[in-house]
């Protein structure tokens, strides 16, 4: 039998109109931990093991390697292969970089709710994330990429509340000489 805290506590995640951090952080976060202990605090593995993708402009970007794009607006998804999922999360070390799209389904940029907080994104970040937990095989969002440099991304696939998959991509502008330091996909 369930105790009428943890009952209580179930009806505020399932009440919530987003599904966000209830306990976690209210700023941006990178790397493959998710702050406080919802969505657990360690990723099953990356997205090609979850069978994920992210596209730009709907071609499929390299998880593994440096994807080389052009300056500008793109757009990008990110998509379930075969199935659905309830959540995700993409973080750029860029406060540009991350936006909205006609995408209903997607909230982000440098600030948004989640969980009953405001999420901000201090300093030269944006993220994008989902605004409820309804079963999706793809999300959509701008990406603007500068006139030059690179930029890095840390994408996380929910399909489950306790579980998530990570990877870490680094988009360089052509032209541009080579990726910032110590930042090697993952």
């Amino acid at each position: 039998m369930i105790s009428f805290s943890k009952a209580l506590f179930l009806f505020s995640l399932l009440s919530t109109p987003t599904f966000g951090e209830v306990d976690g952080s209210s700023t941006c976060h990178s790397g493959s931990k998710i702050p406080g202990n919802f969505h657990g605090n360690s990723p099953t593995g990356s997205l090609v093991d979850g069978d994920y993708q992210v596209l730009i402009d709907g071609q499929p970007l390299s998880l593994s390697e440096t994807n080389v794009l052009s300056s500008g607006t793109h757009t990008i998804t990110v998509k379930q292969n075969a199935g659905t999922y309830m959540g995700f999360y993409i973080w750029a070390n860029n406060a540009n970089a991350l936006k909205t799209s006609t995408d209903n389904s997607v909230q982000g940029g440098t600030q948004w709710r989640a969980g009953g907080k405001t999420v901000s994104c201090n300093g030269p970040k944006s993220g994008l994330t989902h605004k409820s937990s309804s079963g999706k095989t793809q999300s959509t969002g701008q990406l603007v990429m500068p006139l030059s440099g690179s930029i890095v991304i840390d994408v996380q696939m929910m399909p489950g509340i306790t579980t998530y998959y990570h990877s870490r991509l680094v988009l360089r502008v052509e032209g541009s000489a080579t990726s910032p330091p110590g930042t090697s996909p993952t």
